[in-house]
């Protein structure tokens, strides 16, 4: 069965190149092709007495079908005009093909804590361990003035961090990670950076209890203002998805990039408000860490969570950074998709 899009008509099947283009090919181009190619190797075998065939096969067999012709694909120069026809296209084949992102996620997890005694526990554990951690640090630091309301916000930002964490980590490995799968079939590449968002996802919401509980158990306000946490939460999953896109390519270009990585997140971590209230940033250290991808994001679920409805400006700047990261990092992605097979 074959598959039209994009002007170009590619077998539906594993184990075609992704790496190559298609084009049909009529049976007078074959003809065509095969006595130029007859001629060629008989001047060749009149020279060294050899029998020649072309395409492993004699020239007198007989032929009755479309043969495909793979060609060797190259990076394309992309205009912005033609960019949001491409996206669209692009984001109804991931779509088509979304059961496959799940159950490769899925797949993944399970492989993951296949032979842990708490399984899937550890998505909990490993956050409450960092709130434990960062809590008892700066009450200690602080000489005991940490207010116990902080906690929720501490916990409501590590936990929603680790999302992030997952997006650039994962969704940079991806993938290098799935070099065998891209090598022996054929589909969008994104599936394997958005497969990781979904996971990160996946791993999130048993921890949405935890955070909830602790909530109650603080006595932390709960007011309209939680009902932002859905939308906010639906654009960190838009930003993550950006972040994934744009760390893979990255990193098949640039490998130490994955080296590095470890450092880039602890900056993110340390420059977005998560450990430390709002209130305690000078006003033009502010104005520098805006700049931050996550800032905007981050500060707004600090004020939902500590009782406040949030400014305005930081929901906007959460939406701006979102749409940037998303828009940006798709357009890095799909011009460079071509080029993977031939890096990895």
């Amino acid at each position: 069965m074959a598959d039209e899009r994009d002007g170009r008509t590619e077998p539906d099947e594993l184990g075609a190149a992704p790496t190559v283009e298609f084009r049909r090919e009529t049976r007078a181009e074959r003809a065509e092709r095969l006595r130029a190619e007859r001629e060629a190797r008989a001047a060749q075998a009149a020279a060294s007495g050899a029998v020649s065939t072309v395409g492993g096969r004699a020239p007198s067999q007989e032929w009755d079908g479309v043969e495909y012709v793979f060609e060797p694909r190259r990076s394309r120069e992309m205009h912005l005009r033609e960019f949001p026809s491409e996206l669209l296209g692009y984001a109804r084949d991931i779509w088509q093909r979304r059961e496959f992102v799940k159950e490769l996620a899925r797949a993944d997890i399970r492989r993951r804590h296949a032979n842990t005694a708490l399984g899937a526990l550890w998505s909990i554990l490993e956050p409450m361990f960092q709130v434990a951690i960062y809590f008892m640090l700066f009450t200690i630091i602080r000489r005991g003035s940490r207010p116990i309301e902080f906690l929720p916000v501490l916990v409501w930002g590590i936990f929603c961090f680790q999302l992030v964490t997952s997006s650039l980590n994962e969704g940079g490995q991806s993938i290098q990670r799935s070099q065998n799968l891209m090598l022996n079939s054929t589909f969008p590449r994104a599936l394997l950076p958005v497969a990781t968002v979904y996971k990160g996802f996946l791993r999130f919401i048993p921890t949405i209890g935890v955070m909830v509980v602790v909530h109650v158990l603080v006595g932390a306000p709960v007011h309209l203002g939680l009902l932002l946490m859905p939308p906010l939460f639906a654009m960190q999953l838009v930003l993550s998805v950006g972040l994934a896109l744009l760390m893979s390519t990255i990193t098949i270009y640039f490998r130490d990039v994955q080296n590095a990585m470890s450092y880039i997140t602890r900056i993110l971590f340390f420059t977005t408000p998560i450990i430390f209230p709002l209130r305690l940033i000078p006003d033009g250290l502010e104005a520098v860490l805006r700049w931050q991808p996550l800032f905007g994001l981050f500060a707004s679920y600090q004020q939902i969570v500590g009782g406040d409805l949030p400014s305005p400006d930081y929901v906007v700047l959460a939406g701006v950074w979102a749409a940037v990261m998303l828009v940006g990092g798709a357009f890095f992605f799909m011009r460079h998709e071509r080029d993977f097979a031939n890096l990895l």
